[in-house]
């Protein structure tokens, strides 16, 4: 039988699944921002940060940030998706 309580058990995690990827997606964005040559991740940008590392590898940085805008997109669009099944 299928009671107002499952339902609203089910939704309050299907919202509290989307809040976590929301953030999991965000920290994702923030921990590597740069990509050195080695494979170093590095925090830091701009001038010298994988001065020790043999420089900045621009194809793996960019397709990081890429990766991150669009874990970042998909993370929204199933918050939206999720808190639109709620109502």
């Amino acid at each position: 039988m299928f009671s107002l309580r499952k339902c609203l058990y089910t939704a309050a995690i299907a919202v509290a699944a989307a809040a976590f990827s929301v953030s999991i997606a965000q920290g994702q964005g923030q921990s590597a921002s740069t990509i050195c040559k080695d494979g170093t991740p590095s925090a830091a940008s701009g001038r010298g940060a994988c001065s020790g590392h043999g420089g900045v590898d621009k194809a793996a940085t960019s397709k990081a940030k890429k990766a991150a805008k669009a874990a970042k997109k998909e993370a929204k669009k199933e918050a939206k998706a999720a808190k639109k099944g709620t109502k």
